[in-house]
């Protein structure tokens, strides 16, 4: 007898037997591309966020620079220009008085000047204006230099002995101040400045005083230079045509008096 041989029969995927074809459906996928920054968007988003980077900590530099000059002006600068200031009112007050030279030199000035003294008046301090003697000067030691002023009254100033003082003090720390005198004789044939005035030697008082003081400020030497015209010049000139003046009343008074006789 003949075998029959039995054909194997494939069986599906899913073990099942597929008789309609035409109801397959497949899943569909959606292909998304890889998600990343490709590097020319790297270097413009880096450049971008250096920018402003920039300009923020140039903003807080200019803004801390501004915070450091206004600390710094309102310590020493502000000392410094504050004495200054004093220092040319009373340079422009003052005024020629008998028994009070103007006398200068390099690195010191002593003048007549208007002071306030205390005095007790109804049993009450008080601030009283008088006729004084003001002197500017550099002292302290080679480290540390200062803009020294002292003041005495009347009695004082004429005095040999100057030891006591009516009002000491130190301005601001400086690192040099130089004066400078402006002279102009009578007759205007004479000017210039000199580093020195004697009132032995010299007439009255200087026309004009130059000031030039140096201080430190974060390590640079910074100079401020200030012209003081002085009005004892002036004054002076007034004084004579004011007696020149008085002798040609003093003259026509007496001659009405004889046409009067």
């Amino acid at each position: 007898m003949r075998k029959r041989k039995r054909k194997n029969k494939r069986i599906g995927y899913s073990g099942q037997r597929i008789e309609n074809p035409t109801n397959l459906t497949a899943n569909r996928y959606t292909l998304y591309a890889n998600r990343a920054f490709t590097l020319l968007e790297l270097m413009v988003a880096t450049s971008i966020l250096g920018l402003i980077g920039l300009a923020v900590l140039t903003t807080f530099g200019s803004g801390l620079h501004v915070y450091e000059r206004v600390q710094s002006y309102g310590g020493l600068q502000a000392d410094i220009l504050l004495s200054l200031e004093e220092m040319e009112r009373d340079l422009a007050n003052t005024f020629p008085f008998s028994g009070i030279e103007f006398e200068g030199e390099a690195r010191k000035i002593t003048f007549p000047a208007v002071i306030e003294t205390v005095e007790t008046i109804d049993e009450e301090k008080r601030a009283v204006p008088s006729v004084g003697q003001i002197a500017y000067s550099l002292g302290g030691d080679d480290n540390q230099k200062v803009l020294m002023r002292d003041q005495w009254d009347y009695s004082q100033a004429v005095s040999e002995d100057k030891s006591e003082n009516d009002q000491s003090g130190f301005f601001a720390y400086v690192k040099d101040i130089r004066f400078s005198y402006y002279f102009l004789d009578g007759k205007g044939e004479e000017y210039g400045w000199k580093e020195s005035w004697s009132a032995q030697e010299d007439e009255g008082s200087p026309a004009v005083v130059k000031i030039e003081l140096t201080y430190e400020d974060r390590g640079r030497d910074m100079t401020l230079v200030r012209t003081v015209f002085l009005p004892s010049e002036m004054i002076v000139e007034e004084t004579e045509e004011d007696e020149e003046g008085g002798d040609e009343d003093e003259g026509y008074g007496e001659s009405e008096g004889e046409d009067e006789a």
